[in-house]
């Protein structure tokens, strides 16, 4: 489990260290019950638990993965954080370095996120 300081709120980064950590438990558990992931990597709208953990899961599973965080934004409503911004993700492909450019936003709610959009950046 990652261990988060009591004074620090979730964040992007604490999600990155989260996916760094390649545990799947890691990440979900900085999902609400009812969140809803819109993946990167896949067409189809995860929206339980279940799908999500699945799909990072299957995510987290290739050979050196990583996910480093270029940009992020963040906008402080009343109590909804909302984090966007570029991230890539890398790993192995035949022993050959790989890298994704994604954007991202995160809608945060007591802290847990609530909404996850990722989506391939445009070449």
């Amino acid at each position: 489990m990652i261990k988060k300081p009591t004074n620090t709120r979730l964040s992007i980064e604490l999600w990155a260290t989260a996916m760094n950590s390649t545990n799947v438990l890691n990440v979900i558990e900085l999902y609400a019950p009812n969140a809803i992931l819109i993946p990167s990597m896949s067409s189809q709208l995860k929206k339980t638990v279940g799908q999500i953990k699945e799909y990072f899961a299957e995510f987290l599973a290739r050979p050196g993965f990583n996910v480093e965080i270029i940009e992020a934004s963040k906008q402080e409503l009343e109590d909804i954080t909302v984090e966007s911004g570029i991230y890539i993700f890398s790993w192995l492909v035949k022993g050959k370095p790989h890298r994704v450019s994604a954007r991202f936003t995160l809608v945060i709610q007591s802290d847990r996120i609530i909404q996850h959009h990722s989506s391939v950046a445009p070449q």
